[in-house]
């Protein structure tokens, strides 16, 4: 099923579907972290993001 918006409604429908680039580098971060067993690392992006998520994306 294909989502169809108009106006702002597609720019939330495209907010929705494509990470901002601080999203997509937080995530590549982690999953990197998480690849090397860096739990440390995997647990501090954790909090990056959903502190960049509240400040950014709400």
């Amino acid at each position: 099923m294909e989502i169809q918006a108009i106006g702002s409604q597609a720019k939330a429908v495209q907010a929705l579907t494509e990470p901002c680039a601080q999203c997509r580098e937080i995530k590549e971060k982690r999953w990197e972290a998480v690849r090397q067993g860096n739990t440390p690392l995997a647990e501090a992006t954790a909090v990056a993001m959903g502190r960049h998520l509240r400040a950014e994306h709400s």
